[in-house]
C-alpha cells in the first residue's frame, strides 16, 4: 500500500496518469504476468507508458521521466535499466534489464511485443512468480528474437530509475527492492514513504521482522538552533536478515549524513548493539 501512495503522489505532483492493477487479469496465471495487458489496455491513450512493480518507491519526487525520455532517440522503444550485476564484475551476472520499471513508447512494434508477452501464458505455465524462468526472462527473450541488435532498446544503467537499495546515492531517483523477502519489502518501503513526508513515529507492524523509531530532539545548544535527530532501529530477526542491516543503513545515511543512529538486533532473543 505504501508503494502504491508513493507512487500515486509522484504522479499527482508530475502531472502523470496513474493506473494500479491489484488483482492477475487471468485467473490461471501468478499476477506478474499481468503485466503485458495491463499495458496493452493503456497504450494507445499515451504517447509512453511505464510500468512499475509494486515493491517501487519514488526516491526523488523531483525528477522526471521526461528528462530519461529525452535522452533516448525516437526508434527507442522499449526503455529500461540494467538489472543487479549486469555490468558489475563483483556481483553475480544478472539479466540484460530488469521489468519492474519499463518504459514503452506507443507503436505497433511496441503492442506487438506486449501481445507476444501476453499471449505466452497460452501454451506455457504461468502459474508461478518464476515459471518458465519469470516475465522478465520471457520478455528479453522475445526482444532479443525481434530486434538482435537492439535498435528499438535502450537499457541505461541500474541508477538511472531502478536501483537496488544498496546502491542508492544522491542521483538515485528510484529504488526498486527486487527480490527482497515479502516482510522486508513492506518494512523498507514503510520507512521510505514516511521519510519522505518527514513524518516520525513508531513504524513497527504485527509480525513484522524490524521497528524503526525515530524521535526529534531539538538542541539545547545556543550556538545550534537546527534540530538534530536521533534514529533508533531494532531488528527483530534471524540469520537470513542479518545481512539486509547495511542497506537501510546505507540509505538512511544517504538522507541523514549526520544523523546519529543506534542500532540494536534481537538474534536468538539476545541483545546486541551495533556501532
Amino acid at each position: 500500500i505504501y508503494s502504491e501512495l508513493n507512487i500515486r503522489e509522484y504522479c499527482e505532483k508530475q502531472g502523470y496518469t496513474f493506473y494500479v492493477y491489484r488483482d492477475s487479469l487471468d485467473k490461471s496465471s501468478h499476477g506478474n504476468w499481468s503485466k503485458a495487458k495491463a499495458l496493452l489496455n493503456h497504450i494507445d491513450d499515451h504517447e509512453e507508458i511505464i510500468w512499475m512493480d509494486s515493491d517501487i518507491v519514488i526516491y526523488n519526487p523531483e525528477k522526471k521521466f521526461e528528462d530519461i525520455l529525452s535522452r533516448c532517440a525516437p526508434i527507442k522503444k522499449v526503455i529500461a535499466c540494467e538489472d543487479i550485476g549486469a555490468s558489475n564484475k563483483n556481483l553475480k551476472k544478472g539479466s540484460i534489464f530488469n521489468s519492474g520499471v519499463v518504459i514503452f513508447r506507443k507503436h505497433e512494434y511496441t503492442k506487438n511485443i506486449l501481445k507476444r508477452w501476453w499471449n505466452f501464458r497460452l501454451d506455457h505455465d504461468t502459474s508461478d512468480l518464476y515459471s518458465e524462468g519469470g516475465d522478465q526472462e520471457v520478455l528479453i527473450d522475445i526482444l532479443k528474437k525481434s530486434d538482435p541488435f537492439g535498435y528499438n532498446q535502450k537499457v541505461f544503467p541500474m541508477n538511472t530509475f531502478n536501483t537496488e537499495p544498496r546502491f542508492v546515492d544522491d542521483d538515485t531517483f528510484v529504488l526498486h527492492f527486487m527480490a527482497y523477502p515479502r516482510h522486508l519489502k513492506d518494512f523498507f518501503i514503510k520507512y521510505f514513504y514516511f521519510k519522505g513526508h518527514q513524518i516520525v513515529g513508531s513504524l513497527d507492524k504485527e509480525n513484522s521482522c524490524a521497528e524503526l523509531i525515530s524521535n526529534k530532539q531539538k538542541s539545547i545548544s545556543p550556538e545550534s538552533s537546527p534540530s538534530t535527530e536521533e534514529i533508533d532501529i531494532c531488528f527483530c530477526c534471524d540469520h537470513n536478515i542479518v545481512h539486509y542491516i547495511p542497506v537501510v543503513l546505507n540509505s538512511i545515511l544517504h538522507k541523514n549524513p549526520s544523523t546519529p543512529i543506534n542500532v540494536h538486533l534481537l538474534y536468538n532473543g539476545d541483545k546486541h548493539n551495533i556501532s
